[in-house]
């Protein structure tokens, strides 16, 4: 990821001397630079293909845009004025320590777009129901591509023993934190119950969203066929 402005304040959640700048909300509920243990080089060891993997600052930058969109109850990528109220409102939500919001903001729009370019992403691009343009890419379903892909990247790092418990609960946790809008916590307990949560979610909320999409295409499939008529 890109060098960001830096903050003025050190927010320094690693514990290990490796360590990566992230994007994550603070406590005040405002997006912040932070401190994470890298954790890149330990699952580089496992050979997997990175072509499959999303890096961790993309996923929590694409969830903090997720997230600030919900706030304003829209949805990026659905028209051009949308998506401008989307940017002013994450302009907003930017912690005034940062140094470069303007450079902040181009890397969050650029982990959007880079996971709306995924196969896991575009095949729900269809649900789109206009054809505007707009200036960020559509994703139909962000919460249940995500929650596909991090059940399959999970299952595939729990076949390695030399995985430790606390990279699966730091990267659970930053995923739970920025999508749901609040402070990353270094609490052992909380990352623990991030994890589970997490895991639980992408099962039974995986059953939902599947049963919400099918709703939606049916619906979507009655309305193409009536226009034939």
């Amino acid at each position: 990821m890109a060098t960001r402005g830096v903050s003025q304040k050190r927010n320094n959640i690693a514990v290990t001397a490796h360590s990566q700048p992230l994007l994550a909300f603070n406590q005040n509920g405002l997006i912040d630079v932070f401190l994470f243990d890298d954790t890149s080089s330990i699952v580089d060891k496992l050979g997997l293909d990175k072509s499959k993997q999303i890096p961790l600052p993309t996923l929590a930058c694409a969830n903090i845009l997720f997230q600030v969109s919900q706030q304003l109850q829209l949805l990026p990528g659905e028209t051009v004025e949308i998506d401008k109220q989307i940017l002013a409102h994450l302009k907003n939500c930017i912690s005034d320590d940062v140094a470069n919001k303007d450079m902040v903001i181009e890397e969050i729009c650029a982990a959007w777009n880079f996971v709306a370019s995924l196969p896991m992403s575009t095949y729900y691009a269809k649900m789109k129901e206009s054809k505007a343009p707009a200036t960020l890419a559509y994703q139909g379903a962000y919460e249940l591509s995500l929650h596909n892909y991090i059940a399959g990247y999970l299952a595939t790092l729990t076949r390695f023993n030399q995985v430790d418990t606390w990279v699966f609960t730091q990267a659970a946790e930053l995923v739970k934190s920025t999508l749901e809008g609040r402070a990353f916590s270094n609490n052992p307990f909380i990352k623990m119950l991030a994890l589970t949560a997490l895991a639980d979610e992408c099962t039974s909320g995986l059953r939902i969203s599947l049963a919400w999409l099918d709703l939606k295409s049916n619906k979507r499939l009655k309305s193409s066929k009536k226009k034939r008529m």
